[in-house]
């Protein structure tokens, strides 16, 4: 598994305190190990079909490298597409839902049903406090 382009919040070493950070750091913000992943020629690596499934973890914000993998489209249709939109809107991207599998957590009507599939926000474990419920 490849995440590209690093998204350097996500890892254990990133160093800005949480206080500084985006819900001070809660949810999936610095859970990752830092283990070597070759990030080199992602798009040459596309053109040789080297990956069997492709997940752009928030669509609205890989737009500019969706509409680069668009320029080939044989990697397009060889790889499966999985797009995912965490976004607090009812907007849908159409463009990507015509391509692949279109998660929602935001579904307005039923017409988005259409489009997209319901997806759930969740938490990691390491990040729930554990507490006696009978205090």
């Amino acid at each position: 598994m490849v995440d590209y382009p690093r998204k350097e919040v996500l890892y254990q070493s990133y160093d800005r305190p949480n206080s500084e950070m985006y819900g001070n750091g809660f949810s999936i913000w610095k859970t990752l190990p830092d283990i070597a992943i070759d990030r080199e020629n992602v798009f040459e690596k596309l053109d040789h079909n080297y990956f069997d499934v492709i997940v752009f973890g928030s669509i609205w914000r890989l737009k500019p490298i969706f509409k680069q993998l668009r320029r080939n489209w044989k990697a397009m249709f060889k790889a499966h597409l999985v797009f995912l939109d965490g976004e607090d809107d009812p907007y849908i991207y159409k463009q990507a839902a015509l391509f692949g599998k279109y998660y929602k957590r935001e579904l307005a009507t039923s017409w988005h049903s259409l489009w997209a599939k319901p997806i759930s926000f969740s938490i990691p474990d390491l990040k729930i406090s554990q507490f006696d419920i009978k205090k």
